[in-house]
């Protein structure tokens, strides 16, 4: 694989990771936010509370408050489509 391919796929997978941390410390704070303590512990721990979360945001906020969400987790998945049509198998 050449050095360009591999800056891409580094870049992709890289876009993928930080917007899923991104993402994940979001969840925390928005928990913690709303409902204390105990659901930001939750929401740290709890894989369903994160995956629920979008949802949750978007009752909470509207439809164009969770769109920056949404438009980080498209980045996240461009990021990954990116990186996986350009590495060599």
């Amino acid at each position: 694989m050449g050095k360009a391919r591999w800056a891409i796929v580094v870049v992709g997978y890289g876009l993928f990771l930080s917007a899923g941390l991104v993402l994940y410390l979001a969840t925390i704070y928005y928990c913690y936010r709303w409902w204390g303590v105990g659901w930001a512990f939750s929401a740290a721990f709890i894989p369903p509370v994160c995956e629920l979360f979008p949802f949750v945001m978007w009752a909470k906020v509207g439809l164009v408050g969770s769109l920056w969400y949404l438009v980080i987790w498209g980045v996240g998945i461009a990021g990954m489509v990116v990186a996986a049509l350009v590495s060599e198998r």
